[in-house]
């Protein structure tokens, strides 16, 4: 269960607080990428009702580590999402750590960025019981039409 930033920031559930850039991204563990994204869009909506609205700007200052991201937040990523309700980040799974823990890690993004795209992992969908039945299907009737379109031999 996701509490609200108010009840988080009240009951010491929030530790950690945002330092990601409208260029950047951020590489972590899944559970924290997932938790950081919530607050991350919630915080592009307080940016989206302008430097002038007092709660905004509280949130903007409590949430950033890094004070010159918030002029960043209300210049650039609120004029980049203004149009758009919600879904501002993206975020991929990556491989997992490797000599810790072996924890599942993920990337956290922003939507319209200037970096390059992470590849999208591809799965082989060839593997699935489903399509190696679907093969297989496909195989024998293939099988059969080719046995009953040939031409008796002659002298047999």
């Amino acid at each position: 269960m996701r509490l609200s930033v108010a009840a988080a920031i009240s009951h010491g559930r929030v530790y950690r607080r945002l330092g990601l850039g409208p260029e950047s991204r951020i590489e972590a563990s899944w559970a924290r990428v997932d938790e950081m994204r919530v607050f991350a869009e919630k915080l592009i909506d307080y940016g989206k009702l302008g430097d002038t609205n007092e709660r905004a700007m509280r949130m903007a200052d409590f949430w950033l580590t890094e004070k010159d991201l918030i002029s960043k937040l209300f210049q650039v990523l609120a004029h980049r999402y203004q149009g758009q309700n919600g879904g501002y980040t993206r975020m991929l799974q990556i491989p997992n750590r490797n000599k810790q823990d072996r924890a599942k890690m993920a990337v956290m993004e922003y939507k319209g960025n200037c970096l390059p795209p992470l590849p999208l992992p591809r799965r082989d969908s060839n593997l699935t019981l489903l399509n190696q039945l679907l093969r297989g299907l496909q195989q024998d009737r293939e099988a059969s039409t080719h046995s009953s379109h040939t031409p008796p031999t002659p002298g047999t």
